[in-house]
């Protein structure tokens, strides 16, 4: 989900899967000290994981530093920092889930999951790429 909005104002992208929630703070041209005080009201919302992107390491660096003097080191810890490309792995690290086992038609059937061929990987990053852009487009943030 787009701009999902929660107490405080709104998450830049919202992620869902069953248990798992994701929110994803996406800054170009902000503040760190706007960045953080969005990653606080991330992590106020009740957001499972709190990703900070950005679009280079130096940018990643001032929000990192402002977002550890305003909230502490235990919700800082929280938070997950990372660049557009990182964003991509980051994803599909959550979503390869473990194998599962269960009895169809009184057949076993163990279902596994495996990585995506390149070419696949690629369409998914020029897919998330496009939703991130349009996302800072229409935040520009």
């Amino acid at each position: 989900m787009i701009e999902e909005a929660v107490e405080g104002g709104h998450v830049d992208v919202g992620l869902h899967h069953g248990d798992l929630s994701v929110a994803c703070e996406i800054s170009v041209t902000s503040t760190a000290e706007y960045e953080a005080k969005n990653l606080a009201k991330c992590i106020r919302a009740g957001f499972t994981r709190v990703w900070a992107v950005s679009p280079d390491t130096k940018r990643r660096k001032v929000i990192m530093q402002a977002a550890e003097a305003r909230l502490g080191a235990e919700n800082f810890a929280k938070i997950e920092f990372l660049t557009t490309e990182e964003v991509v792995d980051a994803i599909e690290a959550l979503i390869l889930p473990e194998p599962t086992e269960k009895i169809v038609a009184g057949y076993k059937v163990k279902t596994t999951w495996k990585p995506v061929s390149p070419a696949e990987a690629k369409a998914r990053r020029a897919t998330i790429a496009r939703i991130l852009a349009n996302a800072m487009r229409r935040t520009g943030g």
